[in-house]
């Protein structure tokens, strides 16, 4: 850091800036590997010293060797990476997908950005979500990324996957909740520090529903979310806004209402994607709320 024109002082007060205290002892003792991040505060530091130095996303985070468990657990299989609260409760459609494994999800990757794209139809049903993630080995032989995804669109009998980037080796759709899980497949395993590009588009059938929201869980902070949405021409929602949930229990908080763009579209950008779950909801006239077609 030093070497950077940046004294350890320094970067302790651009840190404190964002919410973060960190001593210049405690940053010596991680440049000199006497101690190694391991909190979750201790992590969202790692991820804004990134942004301070002007490093490329996950540049740090990839230095970082497999997170010791902690308490009782000996195993490793229910512990992640990041000590933190669950993201997701217990009895969470998240949790019923992947039982244990939710506690590792993607535990050998750092997310460097993420971006989504919602296109509704007519009928204000979710039509096509676009996925795109750039993110980057933290250790030798990382192959798939799996990614949890509620369509909030409950009765959908099927949904169709398109990969752009990356191989399916998994899709499952929970009808009730209108949930997908999907695996992808990287076209080769990466040794640490790599980075793969994964992108693909889901398209349910037969959803029964209107969208109201979406959102997107972030685990561990990562450099850029950026989630749009495009409503059809023919149903425009009378609101729409910005909401953040610290985790799945929560209310949610931080509400900004925005303006559609020209083409009936909403967007959130957030730059330092803090641990939570980010996203838009929004609220249609009264015809939409009960599923009825739109005028001819």
């Amino acid at each position: 850091m030093v070497h950077r024109g940046l004294p350890l002082e320094r970067v302790c007060s651009r840190l404190a800036a964002r919410g973060i205290r960190l001593s210049p002892a405690t940053l010596s003792y991680w440049q000199h590997g006497r101690t190694v991040p391991e909190r979750y505060n201790s992590l969202r530091a790692v991820a804004e010293l990134e942004d301070i130095l002007r490093l490329p996303g996950g540049t740090l985070g990839a230095l970082l060797p497999p997170q010791r468990p902690r308490g009782g657990a000996r195993d490793g299989t229910a512990v992640g990476r990041v000590a933190r609260q669950p993201l997701f409760g217990a009895g969470s459609w998240q949790e019923r997908a992947l039982g244990t494994d939710l506690s590792r999800l993607n535990e050998n990757l750092t997310v460097v950005s993420t971006r989504e794209v919602l296109h509704l139809d007519d009928r204000g049903r979710l039509s096509q979500l676009s996925v795109s993630h750039l993110v980057r080995a933290r250790e030798n032989g990382a192959r798939r990324m799996v990614n949890l995804h509620c369509l909030d669109n409950p009765g959908a009998s099927r949904v169709h996957v398109d990969p752009v980037c990356g191989r399916t080796e998994r899709l499952h759709l929970h009808p009730e909740s209108g949930s997908v899980l999907i695996a992808t497949r990287f076209g080769r395993d990466l040794l640490r520090g790599e980075t793969a590009l994964v992108e693909y588009r889901l398209r349910p059938e037969d959803g029964v529903l209107p969208a109201g929201r979406h959102e997107h869980g972030v685990n561990s902070p990562h450099r850029a979310y950026l989630l749009q949405v495009f409503f059809h021409p023919a149903r425009v929602p009378a609101v729409c806004q910005t909401t953040f949930r610290p985790d799945a229990d929560a209310e949610p908080k931080g509400l900004r209402r925005l303006r559609l763009d020209v083409p009936h579209s909403a967007h959130l950008h957030r730059n330092r994607c803090e641990r939570g779950l980010h996203g838009l909801a929004w609220t249609w006239p009264k015809d939409l709320v009960a599923g009825r077609p739109a005028a001819a």
